[in-house]
């Protein structure tokens, strides 16, 4: 697992909702700073495909992390 990841999952493993959702807005603030630009490096485009896997398991956690607690587990 790379770095990015790691840290994801020990966040995911010690957050709060709160941080994880600051978490996601970081994300999606840097996804939107990528979009904006006229054209996009392989770099960019390597870094949006990052930044896009690194959301899904952000709100995939949070909704189970909800679903957990809503169910009492």
């Amino acid at each position: 697992m790379n770095d990015d990841v790691e840290k994801v999952h020990s966040m995911i493993r010690h957050a709060c909702d709160h941080s994880i959702l600051e978490n996601i807005q970081s994300l999606v603030n840097e996804e939107q700073r990528l979009y904006r630009r006229e054209q996009l490096s392989d770099h960019d485009r390597r870094r949006l495909e990052e930044i896009q896997v690194k959301l899904d398991q952000c709100w995939e956690w949070l909704h189970r992390r909800r679903a957990f607690r809503e169910f009492g587990l």
